[in-house]
């Protein structure tokens, strides 16, 4: 997922158990209601805004969409501050 305001990409592995408690489908998978569960359910970006699904990955300079650089909907790109929810506490 990526911020709405900056550069700041959240990834996380569909086993976590957290995420699992939410659901147990695969994140590309969720309808809208489920999507609002997992945005519901995650801290704030470290700069204030959210991660959201429809977010689009921003320049890191300029913050303007770059989304063509990601093909489809499941991969994500990283062009500054990634946080790894394998590894950090992302869930309110």
């Amino acid at each position: 997922m990526f911020c709405d305001q900056d550069e700041v990409v959240l990834t996380w592995g569909m086993f976590d158990p957290k995420y699992r408690d939410i659901t147990r489908k695969p994140p590309w998978t969720l309808a809208n209601d489920e999507r609002s569960l997992v945005e519901k359910a995650l801290k704030p970006c470290p700069f204030g805004s959210r991660f959201e699904f429809g977010n689009s990955p921003l320049c890191p300079t300029c913050f303007k969409d770059i989304s063509t650089v990601v093909p489809g909907g499941i991969y994500y790109v990283v062009t500054g501050l990634r946080i790894d929810g394998d590894n950090e506490e992302i869930w309110a």
